[in-house]
């Protein structure tokens, strides 16, 4: 019987083959399974922060304007039980607004500021308490919102009522805004050791010519004591003070001041002074305040620049003449 050998070139086929089936080919696209892709993510914005809140009283509307490092984006809500304004600051920061502030007008009752959210941005509430229902109006100027009280409004039967512009940013845009017939309340920062004076004059700057107009009078209550702010156009250096009994009142008179760009009366809210009373002159200009203890009250008054600041606090009277 014949045997068959085997064909060299058969044999060398198959063992070309079996290597080929051991040998790992590396694939040509992509990363190895096991190795680490570090993708760099875009870095988040740098938080803005709350440098300012001030009150000011323009046009018969009062304004609470939040100052910032840079343009803000904002939203509000107004709730009740209490009633108050809810103003959130997106990735802004407060870390220079000291708060509460009592404001206590007509409209306003307090201001807080805190940052309710830290991470992974933070997120600024200021919260505006409210003497009585008011419409409102958000507005951005430059690095500045600006949130106006309107008229009175009616109670609505809801819990919360929503009256905002939407969510943007704002642009910086070239506004000034109109000159504040009243005086400005500035929140103190957290390292000062008190309350910083509303109309406190620059250190650098000299007053050079007298006022002759009276362009504010604002009312600041600080714990138990009193301030009232004169601000005039010009320096408010020559005055007289003095007080009177039956009825208790504190007179002064601003020299060679000519007119007053306020109402014939104010009203004050608490229990020291009832209200200030304007009397017109021909060389000067007369602030009556009426006092609310049949004793008097002690009272302070100091002046610097074009500001005056009458303090009263609660005490068994007048001060000695």
């Amino acid at each position: 019987m014949r045997r068959h050998r085997p064909l060299p070139g058969l044999k060398l086929t198959l063992l070309l083959f079996l290597a080929l089936c051991t040998f790992h080919v590396p694939e040509l696209h992509g990363a190895p399974a096991n190795s680490k892709i570090l993708v760099k993510e875009p870095s988040a914005p740098l938080p803005t922060a709350l440098t300012e809140i001030r009150v000011l009283y323009q046009e018969g509307l009062w304004h609470v304007v939040l100052s910032g490092s840079e343009p803000m984006t904002y939203r509000a809500i107004k709730v009740s039980d209490p009633l108050r304004l809810l103003i959130d600051l997106p990735n802004t920061a407060n870390t220079s607004i000291q708060s509460p502030v009592t404001v206590n007008n007509e409209a306003i009752s307090t201001i807080k500021a805190a940052t309710i959210v830290s991470v992974p941005q933070p997120l600024t509430r200021v919260e505006i308490g409210l003497n009585r229902d008011v419409s409102f109006r958000l507005r951005g100027v430059q690095d500045k919102v600006w949130v106006t009280l309107g008229a009175a409004a009616p109670v609505p039967p809801a819990a919360t009522t929503l009256q905002v512009e939407p969510l943007k940013t704002m642009e910086k845009v070239k506004i000034e805004p109109p000159q504040p017939k009243r005086p400005e309340i500035t929140l103190p920062p957290k390292s000062s050791p008190g309350p910083t004076l509303p109309f406190a004059p620059p250190p650098d700057k000299k007053q050079k010519t007298a006022a002759t107009r009276i362009i504010a009078i604002e009312p600041v209550s600080v714990d138990q004591e009193l301030k009232v702010y004169v601000k005039g156009d010009g320096g408010l250096g020559r005055y007289k003070a003095f007080h009177l009994t039956n009825p208790p009142r504190v007179v002064v008179d601003f020299l060679d001041v000519k007119t007053i760009q306020t109402r014939d009366s104010v009203a004050f809210t608490g229990p020291l002074v009832k209200k200030v009373r304007v009397g017109r002159n021909s060389d000067r200009i007369r602030l009556v305040f009426d006092i609310i203890p049949a004793a008097g009250l002690p009272y302070q008054i100091t002046s610097g620049g074009d500001r005056l600041v009458v303090s009263f606090k609660p005490g068994p009277g007048f001060p000695p003449r």
